[in-house]
């Protein structure tokens, strides 16, 4: 699906959607991504449970295998254009799961995220009294501030390992269930090593289309044409449990590909194009009246013409 959401992520103004109808967007996408998470790992959990109850039973081992799992273990992907990008939806994502509410050890490593996402009290001092500055002086547009707002670092990639119980940051990416980076994070991760991490990807959320626009749009392309290959190697995974669709060589047709962006535009569009889906695909936009409407134009009185008889 790609949605566009409008001229602003924030800010006021005509036409101008405000700020909370664009994180509800975003929060209606991860609620979906952390909900097919979730209910994918407890697919795998209550099988494995009723696996051992009748091995315990003595069922035989050719009994057939329930297929519910991929290659590797990471399902979601969220792709963002800057660490603060990043910092604001793993805060959400805390946010928004279940059961890790209230626990004191319900979130592993949030002073490391802390620390390498979000800045210092002198960068952020320092960026207040910038923006204050650039208000008094009428050239702060609310866009460019809630954009570049807060560490604008695009080099960054994390995995998240989630249970019901807990989530843990910065886990080691087979061993998690969403990754989230940057598109240049995840080329410079895949130079080093191979793409078996991203063969059993089923949901991709790309937030910040229109900015990755102006960053290096080849590389969201490379990360996409690298999703769903077949792995060089098992992972330690059982095969006999793999789903087929995977074994085939048709994940790709089965994966959800969610795309947030300000305005259309055809790389967009293109993408989308190349991400062909079983379910077929949806566009969302909002529709604007514009504002050249609004502007009045200046009355301007030609100038006297000398009569011919002058």
């Amino acid at each position: 699906m790609c949605l566009h959401r409008g001229s602003a992520r924030a800010g006021h103004g005509v036409n101008v959607p405000p700020p909370w109808i664009c994180l509800q967007v975003l929060d209606a996408a991860l609620i979906h991504l952390l909900s097919h998470v979730l209910s994918t790992r407890d697919l795998v959990m209550k099988n494995n449970a009723a696996l051992k109850k009748a091995k315990e039973k003595g069922a035989g081992e050719d009994d057939e295998l329930p297929r519910d799992q991929g290659f590797t273990r990471p399902k979601a992907l969220i792709l963002l254009p800057f660490r603060s990008c990043a910092l604001r939806v793993i805060r959400r994502l805390v946010q928004l799961t279940p059961g890790i509410q209230g626990r004191a050890d319900g979130v592993g490593k949030l002073e490391r995220l802390e620390s390498e996402y979000a800045l210092d009290s002198e960068d952020e001092e320092e960026e207040r009294r910038s923006n204050q500055k650039a208000r008094k002086k009428g050239t702060a547009h609310p866009d460019h501030q809630f954009l570049f707002s807060g560490n604008n670092d695009d080099h960054f990639k994390m995995g998240i390992k989630l249970t019901r119980a807990q989530m843990s940051l910065f886990a080691e990416f087979y061993h998690s269930d969403i990754i989230v980076a940057s598109p240049l994070g995840l080329i410079t991760k895949l130079q080093d090593s191979e793409a078996d991490f991203l063969s059993s990807i089923e949901v991709t959320l790309l937030d910040g289309a229109d900015v990755m626009l102006m960053q290096n749009w080849s590389h969201v392309k490379s990360v996409f044409e690298s999703l769903n290959q077949q792995p060089g190697a098992s992972h330690e995974q059982n095969l006999m449990r793999v789903r087929e669709w995977y074994l085939d060589g048709s994940a790709a047709r089965y994966r959800q590909n969610i795309v947030l962006s300000s305005f259309p535009c055809v790389e967009v569009n293109a993408l989308m194009r190349q991400c062909s889906s079983h379910a077929g695909q949806a566009k969302v936009q909002r529709s604007s009246a514009g504002v050249l409407s609004l502007v009045v134009p200046q009355a301007s009185l030609p100038a006297a013409v000398a009569s011919p008889e002058a």
